[in-house]
């Protein structure tokens, strides 16, 4: 009778460490699924910064190509007026951004200074960091 007991208890204990090594299992699958659809949701939102940036870069081009052929522009006009007064006209106003408000110059002056940073060899958030906290 005591045998009989004994086998009783190691089945019984054999059965409670196979369904704890199955929930285990089940747990582990489980976690690698969340990991999964979360390194998904980080690439989507790196692709996201990735987009945008180049799209924000490609505006400051732009913007800087547009400055410098204004120069060039408001240049070449007072080469031929012989009173020396450099009128801007309507046309040379053209393709030039308007006066931001504070806020917008404040941003794009932080996006020129990372652009700068990034080509200097800095990485985003680095400690020494011109201009970064």
């Amino acid at each position: 009778q005591k045998e009989d007991q004994d086998r009783t208890k190691k089945e019984r204990d054999a059965v409670l460490l196979q369904e704890l090594q199955e929930k285990e299992v089940l747990k582990q699958e489980q976690q690698k699924v969340l990991e999964q659809a979360r390194q998904e949701q980080r690439d989507k939102r790196l692709q996201a910064v990735a987009k945008q940036k180049a799209k924000l870069e490609a505006q400051l081009l732009a913007s800087r190509e547009a400055a410098i052929q204004e120069k060039i522009n408001a240049s070449q006009r007072s080469e031929t007026k012989p009173s020396g007064d450099a009128e801007v006209s309507q046309e040379s106003m053209e393709g030039q951004p308007e006066e931001t408000d504070p806020r917008m110059r404040k941003q794009q002056l932080l996006i020129q200074q990372q652009l700068g940073n990034e080509r200097m060899g800095y990485g985003p958030g680095m400690p020494g960091m011109p201009g970064m906290p």
